[in-house]
């Protein structure tokens, strides 16, 4: 499993991406089930994370 470090930093960018205007958690969800295959941050697998966390910050940059 993920650690406690790497899913709070996926949360942290996901808020920092949305700028909060989603329904936090449940869009949060949403976006890992649609492009991760993953229903929740509590199933994300130590090797899927930084996957995820470069995809947020490369979308994060995007939108900057």
């Amino acid at each position: 499993m993920a650690s406690f470090a790497q899913i709070e930093l996926i949360r942290t960018l996901w808020g920092e991406f949305t700028r909060d205007a989603y329904d936090g958690e449940d869009g949060l969800n949403k976006w890992l089930e649609r492009s991760w295959k993953t229903s929740s941050l509590r199933f994300l697998k130590v090797e899927t994370a930084p996957k995820i966390i470069t995809a947020l910050k490369a979308m994060k940059a995007r939108a900057a």
